[in-house]
């Protein structure tokens, strides 16, 4: 997912930037387990998309590395729909992309339901550690109780929406981006284990 939400920042790295080393340490890791990789590249449009193959983690890097986000919200029923059209086999299907907008989660949702169960669907997004920091604060002026009491509900709001995907069978990553790629692999290999593909 290349939309406006990974934009921002987290530290001196965008949240696009930390979901394309992921991309690429997943691919490696599935390339060591003998699987075939492909990869979809989209905001409001496709912008490039490659059926799973052994031989192509160059082209990935190729094409993930000059990523730039945009300021378009993204289309996830399209991308999917592309997916579900192009892969006839049970498929593992990694999104990287960001909740924090209600909206966008929403779309999210309708489009990723339909590859249940056919095909098994992780959504992989960088936690606001910020959020959940601040929801823990203890506040000692009226206007950190107000930062205290609005990151609360935003941090539980950010929970309730990764039940709601897991309750629709959407397994889900969600860290802090400096885990990123160890829990996105860690979480493949629980699938591989656990034989679920």
């Amino acid at each position: 997912d290349t939309g406006r939400l990974m934009r921002a920042r987290i530290g001196a790295y965008r949240k696009l930037d930390y979901a394309v080393n992921a991309s690429v340490h997943l691919a490696q890791a599935a390339l060591r387990k003998g699987d075939l990789i492909g990869y979809s590249i989209f905001s409001d449009e496709p912008q490039a998309y490659a059926e799973p193959r052994k031989n192509q983690l160059a082209q990935m890097v190729r094409d993930l590395t000059p990523l730039q986000p945009n300021r378009f919200d993204s289309d996830y029923a399209t991308a999917f729909h592309q997916l579900m059209r192009k892969s006839s086999r049970r498929t593992l299907v990694v999104c990287f992309t960001d909740l924090s907008d209600t909206q966008a989660v929403q779309r999210l949702l309708a489009a990723a339901a339909p590859l249940v169960p056919r095909h098994l669907p992780v959504i992989v997004t960088v936690s606001n550690s910020e959020i959940l920091a601040a929801s823990r604060c203890i506040p000692e002026t009226e206007m950190e109780v107000y930062r205290t009491v609005a990151a609360t509900e935003m941090w539980n709001d950010y929970q309730r929406t990764l039940r709601v995907l897991r309750s629709r069978g959407i397994l889900t990553v969600s860290v802090p981006a400096d885990q990123l790629s160890a829990a996105t692999i860690n979480e493949y290999l629980r699938i591989k284990d656990t034989a679920r593909l």
